[in-house]
């Protein structure tokens, strides 16, 4: 039994994949097929700010979900972003949550072959 509710790993999991960005996100870097560029990914969650986007990035940076790699074309650095090996498992589990989501309340069945990122919600609610 949990001593206490950091202890428990559905809470710890919920907490990181509740987070506005953490979906959509994670979603964008899996759909890319390999790696994306931070003002790719910026460009692609409309009504992210660049503020926003990093922080998150660096929440599922160190939550192992993402991993960032340096590049330099032409003398210019760029970081590039894929999904590590718990990264992937964690977009199988964000496919569950739409399919469950489309079952359970039967709205936007669209939901399932449409990207998190062009999701209406995500453009009504504060950053």
């Amino acid at each position: 039994m949990a001593s206490s509710i950091q202890d428990c790993p559905v809470i710890v999991v919920a907490h990181v994949l509740g987070k506005k960005w953490s979906i959509p996100i994670i979603e964008e870097i899996a759909l890319s097929e390999g790696e994306v560029q931070f003002n790719t990914l910026k460009r692609s969650l409309k009504g992210i700010t660049a503020r926003n986007l990093s922080e998150s990035l660096g929440t599922l940076r160190a939550e192992g979900i993402i991993r960032k790699r340096r590049v330099i074309v032409n003398n210019v650095g760029y970081a590039r972003y894929n999904l590590t090996k718990k990264g992937a498992s964690v977009k199988k589990v964000i496919d569950g949550m739409k399919e469950l989501g489309i079952e359970w309340y039967g709205t936007n069945p669209n939901c399932k072959n449409t990207k998190c990122s062009n999701c209406a919600y995500l453009t009504n609610v504060s950053n």
